[in-house]
């Protein structure tokens, strides 16, 4: 009798242990997302500027998609972006380490795929003159150039290429070839007609060429470049992202540049406004474009009191 008991006793002791794991792996497929999933919700934290969130679902991704050979394209582009957020809050030697070891992970796993090996190097050369390196920066943006022109490379990641030239070229104080760099990247860019493929490098390149037109003294010229790359955030990233500040702080110099201080500081004070509504009241990068409005408004100010001497 008390066999027959203890037997069924474990008999259902088996069955409930079975229950309970097919319904937590039933959960875990409904609570974990498709790498498809995962990516579109970092992708859409970093395109906020949200880096620690961003960070943790990359981090998540690499985890799970990277230890093996489950889902190679979703651990590269998680590798990826991972030392992108690391290059972009200045912490370049780790990033620096991260692009090398994605560049191998390239060449053992992915076939060595040039596309993503120019990836690479683009945001290395950026790396390198974020951080003064200029002979560094110019060793990788002449490895680009190599890649460009031999024909390997597909025009978007050609159209990388001559950004990252550009970029090299500006940091070595040459600014009218970055310029000629920047305009061939964007008649390039332009004409594969795929805003949503092109249009973040578009918005920099129309930002950088701004900024070396104003260097160089065509201020209508960077003027120009400023609102194409204001107008083209609008498009790709909508009215209230954080590079909407960016673009409203530079057509803001452009004006106090060119005396116009009552739109100057109207500008200053819209970045302020965009810039605080995305990183808070205390954020470090508020300081600018609120220095720069109060120093138009000031100025402003004072001319109108001479004036009326």
């Amino acid at each position: 009798m008390y066999k027959a008991y203890y037997s069924a006793l474990i008999k259902s002791g088996v069955s409930l242990i079975l229950f309970c794991l097919i319904a937590f792996h039933a959960v875990q497929a409904q609570s974990d997302p498709n790498p498809e999933d995962r990516l579109d919700k970092a992708m859409q934290a970093y395109d906020r500027s949200e880096f620690s969130l961003a960070e943790r679902l990359f981090k998540g991704a690499v985890e799970k998609y990277c230890s093996g050979n489950e889902d190679l394209q979703t651990c590269y582009k998680s590798k990826h972006y991972l030392a992108v957020i690391a290059r972009m809050e200045n912490r370049y030697s780790i990033a620096r380490e991260m692009f090398l070891d994605i560049e191998t992970f390239v060449n053992d796993r992915l076939n060595g795929d040039q596309d993503k090996i120019a990836r690479i190097y683009f945001n290395i050369v950026l790396l390198e003159c974020d951080r003064a390196e200029i002979e560094e920066c110019g060793y990788w943006a002449g490895k680009l150039r190599e890649m460009a022109s031999d024909g390997y490379l597909s025009p978007f990641q050609i159209a990388r290429s001559h950004n990252a030239i550009g970029h090299y070229e500006s940091a070595a104080g040459n600014y009218r070839e970055a310029i000629s760099s920047y305009l061939e990247s964007i008649e390039i860019a332009e004409s594969i007609d795929d805003l949503d493929k092109t249009g973040r490098l578009l918005v920099q390149t129309h930002n950088n060429l701004g900024i070396s037109f104003r260097i160089v003294g065509e201020i209508e010229s960077g003027m120009e470049h400023y609102q194409q790359s204001l107008e083209l955030i609008r498009k790709v990233h909508g009215e209230d992202h954080l590079q909407m500040g960016t673009a409203f702080n530079n057509i803001g110099a452009i004006y106090y540049m060119m005396q116009d201080l009552g739109q100057a500081a109207e500008y200053f004070a819209r970045a302020a406004g965009i810039i605080e509504s995305i990183l808070g009241p205390d954020h470090s990068d508020l300081g600018a474009p609120l220095n720069n409005a109060a120093f138009a408004t000031i100025r402003l100010k004072i001319m109108s009191v001479l004036q009326n001497f």
